[in-house]
């Protein structure tokens, strides 16, 4: 591992789920990639969690009244001062200690990537660990930025945000414009979205990186249930298949971009490469 020149800040939001702060922080505090700051932004929370906060002395803490997850989140980039984002919720954590050291690897040997991802893993509330989330992904690797547009043009697969590590920049112009009260969409997919139609090239890392868990009261399942979801999603999906509609016909065109917005080359579709991934 090379001198460890390129500083990574990794955000967590954080309220009230304190009983596992505790193994979310030591997953990310054990990285062996040492450049880095961990910010921890809590929404004011009323159970142990600050308490249990309080035993990392390096790890910088806020904590007050927010409007949501988004908002939290972009409190975060803005206290941040690294070249590289990731994000961490606070009851998830990283399964590779060396996962931060892999993201860094990789942006010092692609300059002109924007975003590198692995996949998660289930863990059940109890601490056990399911399924790999698109494990056919380890056995099959996208191996270019174009198949990872492609493969999102023709399925909408989102970055997975528990592991995703962004050249801040990116993050500034995409992540940040996102309304924290827009409540018509998924932070995560818009940004998945943005990413994508702006050009920004992506890679994947075929390693699994983090465990998301599964838990009472998860943000997910409450917007599942109430039926907010199944529209972001609608909104979403019918968006991306507009623009691979747009692309087949030459309505609109998508050129691949550096982390400087500079054009590195034109995406040039294919019929039938696009038809066969749909089909997948």
């Amino acid at each position: 591992m090379q001198k460890p020149d390129i500083k990574v800040s990794v955000i967590i939001p954080s309220l009230n789920l304190g009983k596992f702060v505790k193994q979310t922080l030591d997953s990310v505090v054990i990285q062996d990639y040492k450049n880095m700051e961990i910010i921890v932004v809590d929404g004011a929370s009323t159970d142990i969690t600050l308490k249990v906060l309080g035993s990392y002395p390096s790890v910088k803490v806020s904590s007050e009244p927010d409007r949501g997850i988004v908002e939290a989140l972009q409190r975060g980039v803005g206290k941040s001062t690294g070249d590289l984002i990731m994000f961490m919720m606070i009851s998830d954590g990283y399964l590779d200690s060396s996962w931060i050291s892999k993201c860094v690897d990789f942006f010092r040997a692609h300059p002109m990537t924007s975003l590198c991802f692995g996949l998660p893993q289930y863990m059940h509330e109890n601490g056990e660990l399911g399924a790999v989330s698109y494990g056919r992904l380890l056995r099959n690797p996208p191996v270019s930025s174009d198949s990872i547009f492609e493969r999102w043009l023709t399925t909408g697969w989102h970055f997975p945000e528990c592991n995703m590590c962004v050249r801040k920049a990116v993050i500034e112009r995409l992540f940040q414009t996102i309304d924290p009260l827009d409540d018509s969409i998924d932070v995560f997919l818009e940004f998945t979205s943005r990413f994508h139609t702006s050009g920004y090239m992506a890679q994947f890392l075929p390693i699994v990186a983090n465990f998301g868990r599964l838990h009472g009261g998860q943000r997910g399942e409450i917007e599942r249930r109430s039926g907010i979801l199944s529209k972001r999603l609608a909104a979403y999906h019918g968006m991306r298949r507009r623009l691979m509609f747009d692309l087949l016909i030459h309505k609109r065109s998508v050129v691949f971009r550096g982390e400087d917005g500079n054009v590195v080359k034109p995406y040039a579709p294919s019929t039938p490469r696009l038809c066969a991934l749909a089909s997948r």
